[in-house]
């Protein structure tokens, strides 16, 4: 009984000194007592020690805890702002806050702006704790490009930031713009001259200056009109201009991309030149200065005529395949004539190879009306000892008869095909290996 009480006395209070003691001298007490009740006092004695280590050591663990020092924190209310759309070369600027929350000086230096239109102000001396400093930038947008987006790096002596970047992004309101923004050109045929325009127009300016455009370099020609009552207040515009471009014969053949570059100059006597009674506008257009704008063109020329098909390379070469056995194997392609005279009749064709040859055939159903033609390459493989790949593709050249397409000249790549019955795969079922040159 001496056991089962202390026992349940220190299941019922906190562990202590006192009723381990008592624990303990009752495992002595019970030493002639049944066996089965040594056990149950020896579990509640590994139970009650187990339990009892951590609340000791507990004390000794909070009692050596030190709070460890934060130092310097930089807190910024943003680091990016965005002033939406503002008019060209109007100065503006911006404050940007930075806090230290932390509990020692923080110093903020400038390192590198991404143009000089930016201009900031910095704190003159470390941020002490708890207390906030101003970060002003200044610029004003360019007329050259309507993206504003400059940076400003800064560096501080926060462990946890020690590079910031502040961004400032916008729009600039262009005062002269181009409609429609860039020019894609792609039905242009090779040999052909071909006529796009594109229109200048400023919704700020009442009167404006198209100089020295660079459209000759890319061989273009170009006329310049004014647009008229009717075109400005389509394109709700103030001013503008009608820029005809004239692309020359001689452009190859495949995509390009350019620009063609234009100074704007804007008006120097505004009130004479506007008639308008608005000193502060008048004021703005005579302090602007000639600045260089580009009008971006894409497109693609085609030839007349072009191969079409699943075996027609990125580079133009055509493969045909051929097998090692008696008789003739046939690739057949499509031809498409961009032309007004779409009927194209082949009169011969001249094949480095004998065992290569061509033929010409309309699609039917209309289709070759609008251009559309079958060419047929047929490849006699036993004329071949080995596939004609790369440099050793065969020259073919198609002769038609056509008032501006004379030929065609084609780069065939011959690829040789061993045919054989597979004992491993299916009854009759045919597998192909093919072999390159």
């Amino acid at each position: 009984m001496i056991c089962l009480r202390a026992a349940g006395a220190i299941w019922r209070r906190p562990l202590s000194g006192v009723y381990l003691s008592v624990l303990l001298g009752a495992t002595h007490t019970v030493k002639t007592r049944p066996r089965k009740r040594q056990r149950l006092v020896v579990v509640f004695l590994a139970t009650f020690v187990t339990v009892a280590a951590p609340s000791n050591a507990a004390p000794e663990k909070a009692s050596g805890h030190t709070s460890r020092e934060l130092g310097p924190r930089a807190v910024f209310d943003s680091t990016r702002y965005d002033f939406g759309v503002a008019p060209p070369k109007e100065p503006q600027e911006h404050t940007f806050l930075v806090r230290n929350e932390g509990d020692a000086p923080l110093t903020v230096k400038q390192v590198a702006t991404s143009c000089k239109c930016v201009v900031t102000e910095m704190p003159e001396g470390p941020i002490v704790p708890g207390q906030s400093a101003r970060i002003t930038a200044g610029w004003f947008g360019r007329v050259d490009t309507p993206d504003y987006s400059q940076t400003i790096t800064l560096k501080t002596n926060d462990p946890r930031q020690e590079i910031v970047e502040l961004r400032v992004v916008g729009t600039i309101a262009f005062p002269v713009t181009f409609r429609p923004n860039l020019l894609s050109l792609r039905d242009v045929l090779k040999g052909q001259p071909y006529e796009t325009s594109a229109e200048v127009v400023s919704t700020t300016w009442e009167h404006f200056e198209i100089k020295d455009i660079d459209a000759e370099t890319h061989g273009y020609t170009h006329r310049l009109e004014p647009l008229d009552a009717d075109e400005l207040r389509r394109a709700g515009a103030k001013s503008g201009y009608r820029l005809h471009l004239t692309m020359g014969e001689g452009r190859p053949v495949g995509e390009f991309q350019e620009s063609i570059k234009m100074s704007v100059h804007p008006p120097n006597d505004s009130a004479a030149a506007t008639g308008t009674e608005n000193e502060a506008e008048n004021e703005a257009e005579a302090e602007a200065e000639p600045f260089d704008i580009y009008l971006p063109i894409f497109g693609k020329v085609s030839g007349r005529i072009s191969v079409i098909g699943k075996d027609v390379q990125n580079d133009g070469t055509v493969r045909a395949f051929a097998d090692r056995k008696p008789g003739a194997r046939t690739t057949r392609l499509m031809v498409k004539v961009r032309d007004p005279k779409k009927g194209l009749g082949l009169v011969g064709f001249e094949s480095a190879h004998p065992g290569l040859t061509a033929r010409l055939e309309p699609l039917g159903n209309g289709l070759d009306a609008k251009g559309l033609h079958y060419l047929y390459l047929d490849v006699e493989g036993l004329k071949f000892k080995q596939s004609r790949m790369g440099d050793r593709a065969i020259a073919l050249r198609l002769e038609f008869e056509h008032p501006r397409i004379e030929r065609l000249e084609l780069k065939v790549e011959v690829v040789l095909e061993d045919s054989v019955i597979s004992g491993q795969g299916l009854p009759g079922r045919r597998h192909t290996a093919r072999r390159g040159g």
